[in-house]
């Protein structure tokens, strides 16, 4: 891991990068799910940090129910596999970001050990 909490799923971009000081370093942009952190790559010092570029229900660490529950960003939306890009014209790192929420149902499995019970997941319908 490059810097910060989260290991990506999209490769870390490479680029150069201004520190606090001004001063252009080496730097690499990590996007994760709904953040992306910008780190100085020889010292591994966290640079920046971006406010989260998807939308977050309050309940998004929440587990499956039996009546369903509904999180945002859901397993498809967020960042995830697609590679960021960065302008050195515009000096912006640019992420793919999807608000696709999804609805998780916990169900049971009659015949699976120990706890017998399991969670489904379904595009949550608006």
């Amino acid at each position: 891991m490059i810097c910060g909490t989260m290991t990506p799923a999209a490769p870390v971009m490479l680029f150069d990068a201004k520190d606090g000081n001004g001063k252009t370093v080496p730097a690499a942009g990590k996007p994760a799910r709904w953040e992306m952190s910008l780190c100085q790559s020889s010292h591994r010092k966290l640079l920046s940090k971006s406010q989260p570029f998807v939308e977050q229900s309050a309940n998004m660490f929440s587990p499956p129910s039996r009546t369903g529950v509904t999180l945002l960003p859901g397993v498809s939306g967020g960042s995830l596999w697609q590679p960021p890009a960065f302008s050195p014209r515009t000096g912006y790192f640019y992420v793919l970001g999807a608000n696709v929420p999804m609805t998780f149902t916990a169900i049971d499995f009659q015949d699976s050990k120990p706890a017998g019970l399991g969670w489904a997941a379904t595009p949550a319908v608006s």
